[in-house]
């Protein structure tokens, strides 16, 4: 296996791990299990990093918006 496949395993192993772990913390403080909010099952169909990119974005210009006083936060 060359270096580069190995680098790459590492990386994607590193990110699942993160990604478990938030999910293990939000059940954890919430009592909810996150596959069931829309913003996760909207992360579930990311199959690249910049898809999961795109949706942070999105969020995060439907905040900003929010604390400019759109009332719309919820439509972002």
């Amino acid at each position: 296996m060359s270096t580069s496949n190995q680098a790459t395993i590492a990386s994607i192993s590193n990110f699942t791990a993160i990604f478990q772990a938030a999910y293990d913390e939000y059940k954890r403080h919430t009592g909810q299990d996150p596959n069931t909010h829309p913003f996760f099952m909207e992360l579930e169909t990311c199959n690249h990093p910049d898809d999961v990119s795109k949706v942070l974005r999105k969020h995060a210009q439907a905040f900003a918006r929010f604390r400019e006083g759109d009332d719309n936060f919820c439509n972002g």
